[in-house]
């Protein structure tokens, strides 16, 4: 995505949206490949009012120095919040040893970085381990000037890959998506998602349109119609699938997993969607209650 690109995003969505968009996230893929464009959006950001997060790998930490100083001049353009992210699949490409530098960097430059780790049942220890002998690093942490957080490795290999959760995750599993109608993510091709998910690019019942081809307002305000987005926001995918289930006999339970993953496992497949179309008179009045109460 070109500046000129994420400046026309944001202006539109400003225009609309001026008085309740806070942040701006700044994510990927990977967005600081783009680093230059990622500072002017910054800039430009901050001038208006907005405050701003970018998420990113720290590939470009190669050195304390060059994190140092390329945090800086992310911080003096405007930069309020940064994230990382590491874990077993992130250190096939990116060394724990950079996510350190521009973490270290980032504290000692007034930021408060959160280090996400990608967690499932199987991921090791050792990124946490490493990170723990690190004195310096664990200083900044002691005084929580620096935060690690437990995330979630999702996988997109098909069936190539069998992750479970049941150590880490399971008591989120009927959790309901709080991500819906809070933002408004945009992909490098315009195309407006209903939520910021994990698995929201490859879940096309999330994709609402195109923000060069409609205006912002009637793409974004389209989930509000959408009853199986309210629904996801007022249960989960999780208890939508347990209906679903519970409606035709049939037995219910999967594996522990994170909320995205049970998202795309509910879309994917069109036999649920048939269904609730059809059922659509069994549900739709307990929905819209439980919504107006939700919403008092």
């Amino acid at each position: 995505m070109t500046y000129e690109e994420m400046k026309k995003y944001v202006d539109l969505c400003m225009k609309q949206y001026h008085d309740s968009l806070k942040v701006l996230v700044i994510t990927g893929g990977e967005c600081m490949i783009y680093r230059k464009n990622v500072e002017k959006i910054i800039f430009y950001a901050t001038k208006i009012g907005l405050s701003t997060r970018i998420v990113t790998n720290a590939f470009w930490a190669t050195s304390y120095k060059i994190a140092m100083d390329i945090v800086k001049r992310l911080v003096d353009c405007g930069l309020k919040e940064i994230n990382f992210s590491t874990g077993d699949e992130h250190q096939k490409s990116v060394p724990l040893r950079n996510v350190r530098n521009a973490s270290v960097a980032s504290a000692r430059l007034g930021l408060v970085p959160i280090i996400n780790i990608e967690t499932h049942d199987n991921s090791s220890e050792h990124t946490l381990k490493r990170l723990v002998k690190d004195k310096v690093f664990i200083g900044f942490v002691s005084k929580s000037l620096i935060k690690i957080e437990k995330g979630v490795w999702i996988s997109f290999k098909g069936n190539k890959e069998n992750l479970t959760y049941e150590s880490c995750f399971m008591p989120h599993r009927f959790d309901r998506c709080l991500n819906l109608f809070q933002l408004i993510p945009i992909n490098p091709y315009g195309e407006v998602l209903a939520c910021c998910g994990l698995t929201s690019e490859q879940n096309p019942y999330l994709r609402l349109g195109n923000i060069n081809k409609q205006p912002i307002k009637e793409i974004y305000e389209t989930s509000f119609k959408d009853v199986l987005k309210i629904w996801l926001y007022i249960e989960g995918p999780a208890k939508i699938l347990k209906y679903i289930k519970q409606r035709k006999n049939e037995k219910f339970s999967f594996c522990a997993s994170h909320i995205c993953d049970i998202c795309r496992t509910l879309f994917m497949d069109n036999e649920n969607i048939t269904f609730l179309k059809k059922d659509y008179e069994n549900y739709i009045s307990n929905l819209i209650l439980k919504y107006s109460i939700l919403n008092q």
